[in-house]
């Protein structure tokens, strides 16, 4: 038979597990572990438009790098039938805080054409979604 004393012990380890575990899922919009969008990113894939297009690239022959106000593209892809975006320059980019979020699109964004994009991103991947039939959707990676 337990004892009383070790029994609440163990009911209070528990409950201190089990906040921390809880309290662990919560995500908090200033912490330091949460991945950002900033940063160079290499395309490796875009995908869309009516006809099904995809075009798979080797990474870091086109390269984006996002700073807090401008998408720079460096675009060294030099076969035109490749669907490869944006060609070399600087995009400024604008939030859409507005447009409803899911789980796989975090904010809306517009920039090059002005067009709305979804923006999606984790630690080791970013991808955008132009959420229309005819649209574009790349995928990068760190």
């Amino acid at each position: 038979m337990i004892k009383k004393e070790t029994y609440e012990n163990y009911k209070i380890t528990f409950l201190i597990q089990l906040s921390h575990l809880f309290s662990s899922c919560v995500v908090d919009d200033y912490s330091d572990d949460l991945p950002s969008y900033l940063g160079t990113w290499k395309l490796t894939k875009t995908y869309g438009t009516i006809a099904g297009m995809t075009t798979e690239f080797e990474p870091g022959l086109i390269k984006w790098t996002i700073t807090a106000d401008s998408i720079y593209v460096v675009n060294s892809n030099t076969n035109p039938d490749l669907l490869d975006g944006f060609e070399t320059g600087t995009y400024a980019y604008t939030f859409h805080e507005n447009l409803i979020t899911t789980e796989d699109c975090y904010r809306w964004l517009s920039f090059g054409s002005g067009d709305q994009k979804c923006i999606g991103y984790g630690f080791d991947y970013l991808y955008l979604n132009e959420n229309i039939t005819d649209g574009v959707n790349y995928q990068f990676i760190r």
